[in-house]
């Protein structure tokens, strides 16, 4: 059954590739591309405004099916990311300005792919160095093509293609940073300010808008034998994933001891379970897995803790699902027993000093109740003027104070739960939460907003 199905796919890219894509082949070497030079040569019929693009769409997906390593879908992604610039350029200059604006939000989405995967492969121990030379080198050619394409549009076009290459800048950075050190980031924002074909465009972002971000510790885990998918930061409207459903996520038992262990059981419903990729997170301690099934390990401080399971199936499409997990030691269960059993005991006599409470924060939610905003490999994109609230949580927020500070919007609110209104301005700024409590112990987490007047985007 497998092999048919294998004949199949490879039949599928033979036809496509031949009849339909033959003029996205790429001249000169592909491994080695010159700074400023994407020579991919797209045809009226295969640009996104022609009728039969749905078949570029479809041959992609089949190449990334095909590929098995998280290398090849890297080069992949930044492959289809080349061709996505040369497409938005080839519009422009056609003076499809809407179609070329939406377009931008394909290209984000595959150069995210191609950052993410390479990440994933470099931690994993792959070797990544000629990859990344090339992902810098040609995302120095996107750039160079993208800002040409720019400054063609009118103004009544907005800034879409602006904002996607900040966007794309700022991805690549923080993996810089990640791989090779603030070091690297510098170097190369430099690079990106000699190359733009605009004097001064990135100049600015090496100071302001491209920052090294930095983010909460959290631990991952997943199956040996499976490759964990990034996820992506855009998802075409026209493209409807039909994938794996969470039927279940349980825990036994549902209260441990402190570095105690409990098992964390995924119940799937998919066709082609074989298919399936697993990825585990826990706000602490730790989680090993063995693909629908881990083993979480308590961290030494009681509280609640969240486990959180991700299932991808070879497509991309996935579904998600949350769980809590008690952690409480044996005094604490003893009191608490004493406390319901005995009701002549004063409450307040033996009570817990007030602000004793943890401050460690389990995590941050970012919700909205319309549909710009989205969660990106850099933090999240919101449009400009659209709020959006925040919720910090803790295992207890009795004795807990909680500081809201932005960078740039305005703060609404107080308590663990806020919202926060992006400014009317494009760029990255951040919003960092600090909860205290009345020891003086503090914890904080710092988000990162992208910012952008492109509603087609989402």
């Amino acid at each position: 059954m497998k092999g048919g199905l294998w004949f199949v796919r490879l039949l599928l890219i033979f036809v496509v590739g031949v009849v339909v894509l033959s003029p996205l082949a790429v001249h000169g070497e592909a491994s080695a591309p010159q700074p400023m030079r994407l020579d991919y040569d797209t045809s009226g019929l295969l640009l996104p405004s022609s009728p039969v693009y749905p078949a570029v769409s479809a041959y992609r997906d089949v190449r990334m099916s095909l590929a098995e390593q998280n290398t090849e879908k890297s080069d992949l992604s930044l492959e289809f990311a080349n061709q996505d610039a040369v497409s938005i350029s080839e519009l422009v200059q056609k003076q499809d300005y809407v179609t070329a604006t939406k377009h931008c939000a394909t290209y984000q989405n595959n150069f995210d792919r191609s950052v993410g995967w390479l990440v994933i492969a470099a931690e994993r121990g792959s070797d990544v160095s000629l990859l990344l030379g090339r992902l810098k080198n040609d995302h120095l050619s996107q750039q160079w093509v993208l800002g040409e394409a720019a400054q063609l549009l009118p103004e009544w076009s907005g800034d879409a293609i602006d904002v996607a290459r900040r966007h794309a800048a700022t991805v690549l950075a923080q993996a810089l940073a990640s791989l090779e050190g603030n070091e690297a980031v510098v170097e190369y924002q430099s690079a990106l300010a000699a190359m733009s074909p605009e004097p001064g465009f990135f100049e600015s972002m090496a100071d302001r808008e491209m920052p090294v971000v930095q983010t909460p510790s959290l631990a991952f885990a997943s199956a040996p034998a499976t490759e964990v998918s990034p996820a992506p930061s855009v998802v075409e409207e026209n493209v409807v994933a039909v994938g794996p459903d969470i039927a279940s996520l349980s825990v036994s038992p549902d209260t441990v001891a402190p570095k105690g262990t409990c098992r964390v059981t995924c119940n799937v419903i998919c066709d082609d379970e074989a298919s399936l990729e697993y990825t585990w997170w826990c706000s602490k301690g730790a989680i090993s897995s063995d693909g629908s099934d881990a083993r979480w390990t308590a961290p030494s401080k009681p509280g609640t803790y969240q486990l959180r399971v991700t299932v991808m199936d070879g497509n991309g499409a996935g579904d998600a699902q949350s769980i809590n997990v008690s952690v409480k030691d044996d005094e604490e269960e003893d009191e608490a027993n004493e406390g319901e059993d005995d009701d002549s005991i004063d409450s307040g006599s033996d009570a817990p000093a007030q602000g004793s409470s943890s401050p460690d924060i389990l995590g941050v939610s970012v919700t909205a109740d319309h549909k710009y905003l989205e969660q990106s490999m850099a933090g999240y994109s919101i449009l400009v003027d659209r709020d959006c609230t925040i919720k910090c949580e803790v295992a207890d927020t009795d004795g807990i104070t909680f500081t809201w500070t932005a960078s740039r919007g305005e703060i609404v609110g107080s308590g663990d739960t806020v919202k926060w209104l992006a400014p009317h301005a494009v760029g990255n700024f951040t919003v960092t939460v600090t909860a205290r409590n009345g020891k003086g112990q503090e914890d904080s987490v710092t988000l990162t907003f992208h910012v952008t007047t492109c509603s087609q985007c989402f």
